[in-house]
């Protein structure tokens, strides 16, 4: 199963540009949208790789902090899959000097 992380707004503003298309693999730090908020434009970035799905926000909407500007899929990590387990995790007697 595919994790989706959603790209939201941090702040109210406008869309000032979709960076990205539907089907568009993306990278970690890859601006996704552009919002314009008090005349500065801030730029949304993907916090992982992964695929576009859907797309929430157009250029010219108005949007409120928080709220939805795109979903990413991450193929192949599911939320089990990106905890690591037991057998993972370092012995508690290794030293990390």
């Amino acid at each position: 199963m595919a994790a989706r992380h959603e790209v939201r707004s941090p702040l109210a503003g406008s869309v000032a540009a979709v960076m990205v298309d539907v089907g568009q693999q993306v990278a970690a730090g890859a601006v996704v949208a552009v919002v314009e908020s008090m005349k500065m434009e801030h730029e949304v970035r993907a916090d992982g790789e992964g695929r576009v799905v859907s797309i929430a926000a157009r250029p010219g909407e108005v949007v409120a902090e928080g709220d939805l500007l795109a979903t990413i899929e991450r193929d192949g990590i599911d939320s089990a899959a990106s905890t690591p387990s037991s057998a993972d995790a370092a012995p508690a007697s290794t030293s990390l000097r």
